[in-house]
């Protein structure tokens, strides 16, 4: 499947198209199943589509339902809780000027909000540590399902179920993802044979560099011979 990314600012002229929309227009194949590998938002978008129906729940309800209260993500929402829009940081472009809050063309990709300490904790159910206060959404067999090589990316990294995968400066495996979109670049890292989670929040535009050097000082605290080279981020 292709991938898009379209933003409709609050109060603009451009209204959020409905999901079955976005796929009449790009839910179309640009390549056989399985050639090559393109990150597709619009596949995401779909899996996050399909649950909704098939569940008839609002995305943000379902996703609370069945992850964020199971896995006790309390600073967690999806932007359709429209009382807890006061919570979400201010996101900002590379001049520091601040974008207005806007919405997505694939919404089940790019509008949860969460604390980085959330995120921390979603990343150590990933490393199945099991905290008291989480309920085991997955099975271990079910995780390591989703962090197991679908597609090769290139020689040293692949793509899982939802999940980047590479290996590190030892050969060990690397689960991870990154985000980008207007206002925002983030990353999440795994390395699961040491326990270790990694995760670093921005909301300033083009700041992929900076992403990069806290991710790498912070691993470097725990394992000091650490290096990674990034992917560099896709074409506009």
């Amino acid at each position: 499947l292709p991938g898009t990314f379209q933003i409709f600012p609050a109060g603009g002229a451009l209204k959020q198209p409905p999901m079955d929309e976005v796929i009449r227009r790009y839910g179309v194949l640009v390549a056989p199943p399985n050639e090559r590998f393109g990150y597709s938002n619009v596949g995401m978008g779909i899996v996050a589509h399909i649950a909704s129906r098939k569940s008839g729940l609002d995305y943000g309800v379902l996703l609370r339902q069945k992850v964020l209260d199971p896995l006790g993500l309390k600073h967690s929402f999806f932007d359709t809780e429209v009382s807890r829009h006061g919570e979400m940081a201010q996101r900002y472009d590379r001049d520091g000027n601040a974008f207005p809050f806007y919405v997505t063309s694939t919404p089940g990709t790019g509008e949860l909000y969460a604390s980085a300490h959330d995120v921390a904790r979603f990343a150590m159910f990933h490393l199945k540590d099991h905290l008291a206060d989480q309920q085991r959404i997955l099975s271990d067999a079910q995780i390591d399902e989703l962090h197991r090589p679908v597609i090769r990316v290139r020689e040293d990294r692949s793509h899982g179920v939802g999940w980047m995968l590479g290996r590190a400066f030892d050969g060990t495996p690397v689960v991870y993802h990154t985000g980008n979109q207007a206002g925002v670049v983030n990353v999440m890292m795994l390395l699961p044979s040491r326990d270790i989670a990694c995760v670093v929040l921005t909301n300033h535009d083009d700041s992929h560099d900076l992403v990069d050097r806290i991710r790498d000082a912070a691993l470097r605290t725990l394992v000091p011979a650490w290096t990674w080279k990034s992917l560099a981020p896709s074409p506009a």
